[in-house]
């Protein structure tokens, strides 16, 4: 299995470099890392639709034409510079590792998909779950 994070922030303003892939030095906690970032000018803010709740995605300039109906027609903001970067991490599932999640981790996973979904609970979300 790959577990991809991708790691993104607006900055307070705008910087003044082209849109390029930038590989840079970061020093942490003594370890140095080199992190290929991904910056942009010319990024978007569009309200869409995630699981029935208004949320917002964000899409390059050129983008905006290839979105559905709803999504071009929505309001949208243009940021500042944005950048992005990836992590990336390759390990093995086995079906033992998955069979050794604890009832515990599973309640709490499960009463987090109730309260993020906003299902009626009716007082009782250990029980519900």
């Amino acid at each position: 299995m790959e577990l991809k994070v991708i790691h993104s922030v607006e900055l307070p303003f705008i910087l003044n470099l082209p849109n390029d892939v930038y590989n840079t030095e970061v020093n942490f906690k003594g370890s140095s890392y080199h992190l290929d970032l991904q910056l942009s000018n010319t990024k978007y803010k569009v309200m869409t639709t995630y699981q029935g709740q208004d949320a917002y995605i964000e899409v390059e300039e050129d983008e905006i034409p290839t979105l559905d109906e709803d999504e071009r027609n929505n309001y949208r903001e243009k940021l500042r510079t944005y950048i992005s970067w990836e992590v990336k991490k390759l390990f093995d599932v086995t079906k033992e590792m998955s069979n050794n999640i604890n009832e515990e981790t599973k309640l709490n996973k499960l009463q987090s998909i109730v309260l993020y979904n906003k299902i009626n609970y009716e007082n009782d979300l250990a029980d519900f779950s």
